[in-house]
């Protein structure tokens, strides 16, 4: 068990206690021997070879109708983008993935073996990740946006920014609407989750609204963390039917871990409906496997507490989904002024 801790009843940043964090390094070896091994779908982790890309239709002269929406066509991400006065749809050049302000990429295609110990990474208490295992190489990962359409953004929060009086790693999506489909943004496993009740901030006595926060890894230490999701994907929900709706954010590893594919719907609706109107969820994510560039130093971050040790992995997700959807991204409104002070991590 761990627990996330509770903040802010809106956009906050959910994080391990450090009471529970003790206990993981038990985890830890537990989960060397009990895990047991899963098998991801079918679908490919990494881009398929330059030669491959050659023969896979790309119908680039097709319009389309909302800047910053994306698609799948014969497997490979297009992105609505404005070129030549229309708005037209284009196939990414390339797949690379992110690692603050570095990139990595490779023409080899790469699977998760199903003969392969899920590896897990676990936050020890102290700044640090520790593994029940020997994570995998990082593939290229063809990162996707975990929504269909940049058109129903109305605003979004910065990646890497104090908001609230406390350090916050991920940023977040302010939507027209509360009925949203969020994917998975990459093939992984739902490592831990939290079911929790909310109620609105100083009133005790507000309708309790449920919320789910989940933890999406990567075996080789890419993490993303959504928070504020509504309503589960009857698929993702059978899997997480064993959680128990808790007053509080304590969470639960799963074991075995839940199985996800990029581009899988994980929630069907997000934000707050009952006690307010808050139409809003978080995403983070995050590159474990060491320290990532932030204009703060390491001793800054870890004085924020468990949200700084958090924050010192964040990565800059506008520039994992593609230049068209970044520079989309990046223009968008802030929802607050404290939310439009820049990011630390996003350059």
């Amino acid at each position: 068990m761990f627990c996330y801790a509770r903040q802010s009843p809106v956009l906050e940043q959910p994080v391990m206690s450090n009471e529970r964090l003790r206990r993981l390094k038990h985890l830890a070896g537990l989960f060397a021997v009990a895990v047991v091994v899963g098998t991801l779908p079918s679908s490919q982790v990494a881009a398929q070879s330059p030669q491959q890309e050659v023969r896979q239709p790309t119908n680039t002269a097709v319009r389309c109708t909302r800047l910053g929406q994306t698609r799948e066509v014969a497997g490979r991400t297009q992105d609505c983008i404005r070129k030549g006065g229309r708005n037209i749809w284009v196939t990414r050049p390339s797949t690379k993935s992110g690692t603050g302000n570095q990139t990595t990429s490779s023409s080899t295609t790469t699977t998760i073996a199903s003969t392969q110990q899920i590896v897990v990474w676990m936050n020890d208490g102290k700044g640090g990740w520790m593994t029940n295992g020997k994570p995998p190489p990082c593939p290229t990962i063809d990162w996707r946006l975990p929504i269909d359409d940049l058109g129903l953004v109305t605003a979004v929060m910065d990646p890497g920014q104090v908001r609230g009086g406390n350090y916050k790693g991920h940023g977040g999506f302010h939507m027209t609407t509360s009925d949203v489909v969020v994917r998975s943004p990459l093939d992984g496993y739902i490592v831990g989750a939290a079911a929790y009740l909310e109620r609105q901030m100083n009133n005790p006595n507000s309708p309790a609204e449920i919320q789910y926060i989940m933890d999406i890894q990567h075996p080789c230490g890419f993490m993303v963390r959504f928070d504020h999701l509504k309503e589960l994907s009857p698929e993702i929900a059978k899997a997480l039917a064993s959680l128990k709706v808790r007053e509080d954010t304590q969470g639960a590893m799963l074991n075995p871990p839940v199985p996800v594919t990029r581009g899988q719907v994980i929630a069907t609706k997000i934000g707050h409906l009952e006690y307010s109107i808050n139409r809003s969820f978080d995403f983070g994510a995050y590159d474990v496997r060491a320290v990532q560039p932030n204009r703060r130093t390491r001793d800054q971050l870890l004085a924020f507490g468990p949200d700084g040790q958090l924050g010192m992995y964040a990565i800059c997700w506008f520039d994992l989904f593609g230049s068209a959807n970044a520079s989309v991204l990046r223009n968008l409104p802030r929802p607050s002024t404290e939310a439009a002070q820049g990011s630390d991590i996003c350059r």
